[in-house]
């Protein structure tokens, strides 16, 4: 390695064998690249604080190992499989290649603080049916117009997502359970195959309006009895644009 951080041009495998095998970038806080990253039973990687991990395949975290993510950026190219322990930090596992991508693995929850999938030319994103991928803090969706980022299961049952912030933009979403209280809003999108629970799709943009709904008589939407005017109630409305 050089000052910068740590460049590995093939795989790497933590793989204990009579021990348990550690690797980890925080003593330096070096920066660490790797053509795969391979976490198997007994292993732990541990990523630097603030940098980022670069790995130009995919990450496989096998039952029995544990992969602690930076609080950086953890930039994926191919697949995530995680059948152990994923620790997100308070970092953003990226997928940002036109690279397809799969999220496999026998762990039925993962959690992501901030989760981005982008592209500029179309790619699918398949995601293990039944299992549930939280996200903390923000989703990220991002296609182009003409292309864009296909977000599918992989079998016959649906795949679960539960995110605190949400943002889809120029995608094609099928059985999808949003299992969050807010409906995501999709803009720019399309569902090819359906199947999704609390999802709001359109063709146009995505829109929320907060505050104080009043009906005409200046009583407000929503509240018990509807008392008065200006009782101060709050609603929220979606509100689709140019959806025909």
């Amino acid at each position: 390695h050089g000052s910068g951080g740590i460049s590995v041009t093939g795989a790497t495998t933590i793989q204990p064998t009579t021990a348990t095998a550690l690797l980890t970038t925080t003593s330096s806080n070096y920066a660490f690249s790797t053509g795969s990253l391979s976490v198997q039973n007994g292993g732990t990687f541990t990523g630097n604080a603030t940098t980022t991990i670069t790995v130009s395949g995919a990450v496989t975290i096998a039952s029995g190992g544990t992969l602690n993510s930076t609080s950086g950026t953890l930039a994926v190219t191919s697949d995530f499989a995680n059948s152990g322990t994923f620790n997100a930090n308070s970092g953003t596992v990226s997928f940002t290649t036109n690279t397809n991508t799969n999220f496999t693995g026998t762990t039925t929850t993962t959690t992501f603080q901030n989760l981005t999938i982008t592209d500029t030319v179309a790619k699918t994103v398949t995601f293990f049916h039944g299992n549930t991928y939280v996200i903390s803090g923000t989703w990220i969706v991002t296609g182009v117009s003409g292309q864009r980022v296909v977000l599918t299961r992989d079998a016959t049952a649906a795949w679960n997502v539960n995110p605190s912030n949400s943002s889809v933009d120029y995608a094609d979403v099928s059985f999808s359970n949003n299992t969050n209280a807010n409906a995501i809003c999709a803009g720019n999108s399309i569902s090819t195959n359906a199947g999704n629970t609390n999802w709001s799709i359109t063709t146009g943009v995505c829109a929320q309006i907060s505050g104080v709904v009043y009906k005409s008589d200046e009583t407000t939407i929503g509240t018990s009895g509807n008392s008065g005017p200006c009782d101060g109630s709050t609603s929220v409305l979606s509100i689709r644009v140019n959806d025909g």
